[in-house]
């Protein structure tokens, strides 16, 4: 496969876990789930936008998300108050 910046992809990382004899099974979703822009890059993946725009794009979604969720945890814990 290939490695970005020194990290081996998600599947990779798991077989090494796995011939190391190391418990991965609870970490298996999280793993796989990792996904950096040098990943995507390499991957050829055609929605990776590597411009300071989309990725100023993305870090605002990701704030959005953030807010949104404390939102939503700041209203649940006021509803539980009452």
């Amino acid at each position: 496969m290939y490695r970005t910046h020194g990290h081996p992809n998600n599947r990779t990382l798991l077989l090494n876990l796995e011939a190391a004899g190391l418990p991965y099974k609870h970490m298996k979703r999280y793993i796989l789930a990792i996904s950096c822009d040098a990943c995507r890059a390499a991957i050829c993946k055609r929605d990776n936008k590597t411009s300071t725009v989309a990725l100023s794009k993305r870090q605002a979604l990701a704030q959005q998300k953030k807010a949104d969720k404390a939102q939503r945890k700041l209203f649940a814990q006021q509803k539980s108050n009452f």
